[in-house]
């Protein structure tokens, strides 16, 4: 269940709306959150996506074209470890290794984006999701490497 705090409530519009008031210990804000309420529900300081400014020109024409290289580097390696598995070079535990260093090399590159700039996180989180080869290669890797793990040779 979505929850607000006392500032973003009172700083919304409820005319006409029922509601019912909870206090906790602690917890988190929604406020702002596009998959927690609809966005006309925010508070008048939360704009959702909207509210986020676009990365600066000059900074996006210089980490498109890198990201873009990066993303083809990973989907190649992965792409290169599906086929020695699927060829059963890789055996065991090798895939998952190689799954979960990918994976831990993409998820740990966004938290620290994620550290800097609200911007440069969306700009590369569209990049990723645009570039339906990166995102289609780990899906079908993930079924792949899924059916990897149930194997006995390991």
């Amino acid at each position: 269940m979505p929850n607000l705090c006392v500032t973003c409530f009172q700083n919304g519009n409820h005319k006409d709306h029922d509601y019912s008031l909870m206090y906790t210990g602690g917890g988190f804000c929604d406020c702002g959150d596009e998959t927690a309420w609809k966005q006309n529900g925010f508070c008048s300081k939360h704009k959702g996506a909207e509210q986020i400014q676009p990365l600066p020109e000059e900074i996006a024409c210089t980490v498109g074209p890198m990201l873009d290289v990066l993303l083809g580097y990973w989907e190649e390696k992965f792409l290169i470890a599906q086929a020695a598995y699927l060829s059963k070079t890789l055996k065991g535990g090798e895939h998952v290794k190689v799954e979960h260093n990918l994976i831990s090399t993409v998820v740990e590159m966004l938290l620290e984006f994620c550290k800097h700039s609200e911007s440069l996180l969306s700009f590369i989180s569209r990049r990723i999701f645009s570039s339906c080869s990166f995102v289609g290669c780990l899906g079908k890797g993930g079924e792949v490497f899924e059916q990897g793990s149930n194997d006995k040779d390991t």
